[in-house]
């Protein structure tokens, strides 16, 4: 028997305050929990959840190299998504582009430089 699988992302932030508020601001999810005053902040869009831990004192992300990938989300229009993304403000790691393996994508980072490719088939 099979079952539903949601998947939820946990990322160690140095403020999940403040990296709440870029996820809300320039990526447009929506804050949706909130656990201590500044441990935990749970985020989402549409059905992409990440829990973000305040972690003082770890190595970010940005210092991780090639360990700092998290995720690559298909979507259905991804022009649209990177339009939306850059009108906000959002960090980029990769603009937009069609790439030779027939898929159009681009990247994004968090403030602690987690990186998330965002993409669709073409």
């Amino acid at each position: 028997m099979s079952q539903a699988i949601e998947p939820r992302y946990v990322l160690a932030v140095a403020d999940a305050a403040a990296t709440s508020l870029y996820f809300q601001e320039k990526l447009g999810f929506e804050e949706w929990k909130v656990v201590g005053e500044n441990d935990w902040r749970f985020v989402r869009r549409g059905a992409i959840n990440i829990h973000l831990g305040t972690c003082p004192g770890e190595v970010l992300a940005a210092d991780n190299g090639n360990h700092s990938w998290f995720a690559y989300w298909f979507v259905e229009d991804a022009d649209a998504l990177y339009n939306e993304w850059k009108a906000r403000g959002a960090i980029f790691g990769a603009h937009i582009k069609t790439q030779p393996w027939g898929i159009r994508d681009f990247q994004i980072k968090t403030p602690d430089g987690h990186r998330i490719v965002v993409g669709q088939a073409v």
